[in-house]
């Protein structure tokens, strides 16, 4: 039909166990979190697995080019991804 489906982008820290996304957009863009992401190999673009979710601070292990980063639920609440 010639138009482009719009995905919504969610935050990372909303998804559930074992959901895979990609990385769409930040909502923090401090230098130092973009620092941060680009040093943990978190680029836009990039699928990311969600491997498990800590019940006790909602810290996040993922998967990314199966690389497994552990990111903490403030770095997931500011990382805007579309779901797979």
């Amino acid at each position: 039909n010639g138009k482009l489906s719009e995905k919504k982008s969610v935050l990372l820290s909303e998804l559930k166990k074992n959901s895979t996304c990609t990385m769409t957009g930040v909502v923090d863009h401090s230098q130092k979190f973009l620092r941060y992401l680009d040093h943990s190999g978190i680029n836009l673009g990039n699928a990311i697995k969600v491997n498990e979710i800590v019940e006790y601070d909602k810290s996040i292990h993922i998967a990314v080019k199966k690389k497994k980063i552990y990111i903490s639920s403030e770095v997931a609440k500011n990382i805007l991804v579309t779901k797979i």
